[in-house]
């Protein structure tokens, strides 16, 4: 028995090899509902985080839901993302871009 699963490549023979490999290939599918669970949570809670920031500390909140939403895009496996929340973009083109001042001037760091 063969399997080709994405990167995941096994073989078994025999009764118990293959038997093995199901539990293998179960297990495996548990962990991605337990990760996509995780997301969820860091999700609800990064949401949480910004609409209900304290007054004043609304930067702070924004960079930690930001952070959070990181979190939860890496657990669920996400190869690109891009994320642009209080005059900063992230993506995994490895760019930040800061929005224009007020003034017209822009500012782009080194």
């Amino acid at each position: 028995m063969q399997i080709d699963d994405g990167g995941f490549r096994g073989g078994a023979t025999g009764q118990e090899a293959v038997a093995e490999l199901g539990v293998l290939l179960r297990e495996k599918e548990k962990t991605k509902r337990l990760l996509i669970a995780a997301a969820c949570l860091l999700f609800i809670v990064a949401s949480m985080v910004i609409v209900f920031a304290p007054a004043g500390k609304e930067t702070a909140s924004v960079i930690l839901g930001v952070v959070l939403i990181i979190f939860a895009l890496g657990a669920i496996g996400a190869a690109a993302f891009k994320i642009k929340a209080g005059g900063v973009e992230v993506s995994t083109t490895n760019e930040i871009q800061v929005a224009p001042a007020k003034n017209g001037s822009s500012k782009t760091p080194a």
